[in-house]
């Protein structure tokens, strides 16, 4: 989570020396003289940049002294409630004149816990104060020298760190796991004993090993380097349990804050339907509202549909008959829905009922013709009939298609047609033209 939510290069750090102010924050850089207007504009210009909630500042060693104590305590609260009295006794002054800080050593034993404890004078820190007053800036102060040593390769022992950066140089040597901090004159025969490892501006006239890393300066690296790694660094004046549970509340508050806006967008995306619910609703009631406002066209259109696509055929039926019977006397005729139809009339001769049925089923519009009575006029040649069908549908009428099929095949041709097909073709012509004759035989008086 820290990578996500919490990243050394974010914060801002300020390194006093004895020339100049380091400011730095992520890849930025600002050399200033130590006066409060470069380092208020200096501030201002980096500020912005930084995400990052702590603020440090790394002063010289100058003034500090750096003890080992051993505490009985069984939990941090009791390191933090014994810590300033083992203070009172290790130092000269009491704690509440110092700014201290401390760090946990490795072996300790049993219930006795070994810290590394850095004091230094109250009054040591005001001339920085004063310079931070006018950008507003609470930072953490740490010694410079002790951030160095995060720079320090692993597997490394003892060791001497040496700052060449002002007319004294800054000495740290680190021996059985305690670094002790003192200031030396350029030069010194102390720097030829055991490793050593220098930084700063004239670390070339040092027979040492350069520190890697170092940019912008080493101290800035170092701490960088720790923040990096988890590490807590001694911060005078802040237990390195406070900065760990400050660390950890910024980063749970980047992840409370991460889930919060994750609950919120899944609420908006289950709420929408429900919110824009009312609106839907309200929509439908207008539409089916206007729906029942307009004429009922729906309606009428649908039975005309129906009855287009479901009623027989009543025209094709009555051609039928009317081309089937010649001469005959119609009393009657009806067709049903279904497509029943029933006959009743009257025909010249015996054999004029049957040579009707025969007609009509030749004609493919009827699957079954029966003819129901027949009965002899008395002293006519005529007789009394009723017939019943059932027209097809129209997929079942191959006579009827087979016949529209050949008027369709009709070839048309541009030779002059000859004088005998155009004597018959008039001749069909005229018969064509002359109506079909309809006999009705009138009723005899009386009857």
């Amino acid at each position: 989570m820290s990578a996500i939510f919490h990243r050394a290069e974010d914060h801002l750090f300020i390194e006093f020396t004895d020339a100049a102010v380091f400011i730095a924050c992520g890849d930025r850089v600002l050399e200033v003289q130590p006066n409060e207007g470069a380092i208020r504009n200096a501030v201002a210009l980096l500020r912005p940049s930084a995400t990052g909630e702590e603020i440090f500042c790394l002063i010289p060693a100058k003034g500090v002294s750096i003890r080992k104590i051993a505490v009985p305590a069984r939990s941090n609260a009791d390191v933090e409630r014994l810590l300033p009295m083992q203070i009172d006794t290790h130092f000269p002054i009491s704690a509440d004149e110092l700014a201290w800080g401390y760090a946990e050593l490795p072996g300790g034993v049993g219930t006795m816990k070994e810290l590394m404890v850095a004091a230094v004078r109250k009054e040591t820190l005001k001339p920085y104060q004063s310079l931070l007053a006018e950008t507003g800036l609470q930072p953490r102060f740490v010694i410079a020298a002790l951030a160095r040593r995060a720079l320090i390769p692993a597997g490394v022992g003892s060791c001497t760190i040496v700052d060449t950066s002002g007319s004294r140089w800054e000495m740290l040597q680190e021996t059985g796991g305690l670094p002790s901090v003192r200031l030396i004159d350029p030069g010194s025969p102390l720097l030829k004993e055991g490793a050593v490892y220098a930084s700063g501006r004239d670390a070339a006239k040092v027979s040492a090993t350069l520190l890697p890393g170092a940019t912008p300066t080493a101290a800035i690296a170092g701490l960088r380097a720790m923040l990096r790694r988890g590490e807590a660094p001694l911060a005078l004046g802040m237990s390195p349990q406070g900065f760990a549970a400050k660390q950890a509340t910024t980063q749970w508050r980047w992840a409370a804050t991460a889930v919060g806006l994750a609950i919120l967008a899944l609420a908006l995306r289950v709420a929408e339907p429900g919110i824009r619910q009312r609106h839907v609703n309200s929509r439908i009631k207008e539409l089916k509202a206007h729906q029942a406002n307009l004429p009922k066209l729906e309606r009428e259109v649908s039975f005309l549909q129906y009855l287009k696509t479901n009623q027989p055929s009543y025209l094709d039926a009555v051609l039928s008959v009317a081309t089937s019977a010649q001469g005959i006397k119609l009393d009657n005729l009806s067709i049903s829905r279904r497509g029943e139809l029933s006959l009743r009339g009257q025909m010249q001769g015996a054999q004029g009922p049957s040579q009707m049925r025969s007609k009509l089923l030749e004609s493919g519009y009827f699957s079954l013709v029966t003819i129901d009575e027949q009965t002899p006029v008395p002293n006519q040649q005529q007789v009394n009939f009723r017939l019943t069908a059932l027209l097809r549908s129209q997929p079942e009428r191959p006579v009827a298609s087979s016949v529209a099929g050949e008027k369709q095949k009709a070839v048309r041709t541009n030779s002059p047609p000859s004088a005998t097909n155009m004597a018959g073709g008039a001749a069909s012509a005229m018969a064509a033209a002359q109506p079909p004759q309809v006999s009705v035989q009138p009723e005899a008086p009386g009857k």
